[in-house]
């Protein structure tokens, strides 16, 4: 069975409301699927954010094993 960690903006339409479903499909298939919600955070002046928000996400992932990490956005 694979194991997957979905992360996604906290709001119950649009995106997250997307993850979601997606979520809830996986699961009746057999996946593990761990839904992490995060609040809307607005980054400025940021050169590369996909960076800062990587050591976030690693430090996320080193204390579980997931076959695949999807983050939403």
């Amino acid at each position: 069975m694979m194991k997957l960690l979905f992360i996604s903006p906290r709001f119950s339409g649009g995106i997250g409301g997307h993850a979601a479903m997606l979520a809830n499909k996986l699961t009746e298939y057999g996946y593990e699927v761990k839904k992490m919600e995060v609040p809307h955070v607005p980054i400025k002046n940021l050169k590369n954010p996909s960076f800062a928000l990587f050591s976030t996400i690693k430090g996320i992932i080193s204390k579980e094993k997931f076959d695949i990490v999807h983050a939403f956005n």
